[in-house]
């Protein structure tokens, strides 16, 4: 089959890939410099050496980010692993310096140089699945579409769940719900968009799924290693029995996207509902109200403050969820935002209101400000990759002639109401 030849990089993946790459950024200089208490040193603490959870934790904390920054200034010279090295050196030299100025941290060289590391990684990772799909037309889509992102919203809220657990282990059973929701995306897109071009087989994406919510859920590993490790095999197993019996539906258009996300909103409500209400009480209490937030005070402790992160993230892959379940009904943008603000609110209400009732929470207006705030942007981030993936379609119909694999693929798509 003929290599087809689509837009520019900056034309193409600008977009949702740089508003997850800043999105990742934020999420990690927030877990890194945590509680933000600067002063100047007495004196200046520099470590030459670390342990190996604390290497390994630092590679595959920026590979994400070696990932997206592939994704976002994509060239198909090698070079570009070392630009995603460079990138990585400077973020993390920048995190390791003002670690100088937080009270009981240090600053290591071996960090800069796992974090580059990671980030090269990464972004050969990236370079590997181009070129294992570039032959492909179907495979090349495949990172860019819309269903396949939830799997990237995924990795910071995986961390969030080991890094905010604290005393409470119990709370790392959120992380198999949200691994049992990213290998059903995935074994969804393998199905519909991947077996017939045959990439890879369906055993490689059950290990595949695994490893990834082995990798993601590293945070958390040290606490509860066996049971990381037993979630992983299962999870690759539960993918392979999906690839096998899928769950989204086939209909005229060819669109499994929509059912695939009616089948797991249930799922994603249930964590939600958990995420906020944890740990759940055995009765209600009386109802209480607030307008600031409690428990995040002049001197918060770390944990309240990641929880608070990870609330934020929750209601971003939910607000990129309404906008994806919503598709191509909304044509304007406003109406988009006022479709994923008010039932933001609304979903952010009313859990709001339960955790009122809860006996070591108390309702509060702005952390429901904060959630809807949270589930606009990231139904900000699902418009941003519609515009991409439409401009990477017409790019490709405005070609001469395309072939056969093509003229399907904008067949399948107009269907779909992409373009």
């Amino acid at each position: 089959m003929p290599r087809i030849s689509t837009a520019a990089p900056q034309e193409t993946r600008f977009g949702f890939a740089t508003g997850v790459l800043i999105y990742m950024l934020l999420v990690v200089v927030v877990m890194t410099l945590l509680p933000f208490r600067f002063q100047w040193p007495t004196s200046w603490h520099i470590v030459w050496y670390g342990g190996i959870f604390d290497t390994a934790f630092n590679v595959i904390l920026f590979m994400p980010l070696g990932f997206l920054y592939s994704l976002v200034f994509y060239r198909t010279s090698r070079r570009n692993c070392w630009r995603a090295f460079l990138f990585g050196t400077l973020l993390s030299f920048g995190i390791e310096f003002a670690q100088f100025f937080l009270q009981g941290r240090y600053s290591s060289p071996l960090d800069i140089l796992t974090n580059a590391l990671g980030a090269w990684l990464g972004a050969r990772l990236h370079g590997r699945i181009h070129r294992r799909f570039e032959a492909r037309l179907v495979g090349q889509f495949v990172l860019e579409l819309p269903l396949m992102q939830l799997v990237y919203l995924l990795i910071p809220l995986l961390w969030l769940n080991g890094l905010a657990t604290g005393q409470e282990l119990a709370r790392l059973w959120l992380a198999p719900i949200l691994g049992l929701f990213g290998s059903s995306v995935l074994a969804s897109v393998w199905y519909h968009r991947l077996k017939s071009a045959r990439p890879f087989s369906a055993n490689t994406l059950a290990l595949t799924a695994g490893l990834w919510f082995l990798l993601a859920s590293i945070p958390g590993i040290p606490r509860r290693p066996l049971f990381f490790l037993a979630w992983s095999v299962i999870l690759a197993g539960i993918t392979r029995l999906q690839t096998a019996f899928p769950h989204g539906i086939r209909s005229r258009n060819h669109r499994f996207e929509l059912p695939t996300l009616r089948q797991l909103w249930p799922l994603y409500i249930a964590y939600l509902g958990l995420l906020m209400l944890w740990p759940l009480p055995q009765l209600p209490g009386a109802w209480r109200f607030s307008i600031g937030l409690t428990g995040i005070g002049d001197d918060p402790e770390i944990h309240m403050v990641l929880r608070l992160l990870e609330h934020l993230t929750a209601f971003t892959l939910f607000g990129y969820m309404l906008a994806e379940s919503r598709g191509r009904r909304d044509r304007s943008s406003w109406a988009a935002t006022g479709w994923i603000s008010g039932l933001s609110l609304l979903i952010g209400g009313i859990l709001e209101g339960a955790r009122g009732f809860h006996p070591a929470h108390t309702a509060s207006i702005v952390h429901l400000f904060i959630l809807t705030a949270a589930g606009l942007y990231g139904g900000v981030l699902y418009r941003l990759q519609l515009a991409s993936i439409r401009r990477l379609l017409k790019n490709l119909r405005s070609t001469d002639e395309p072939p056969a694999a093509a003229s399907t693929f904008l067949a399948k798509s107009s269907n779909q109401g992409i373009i």
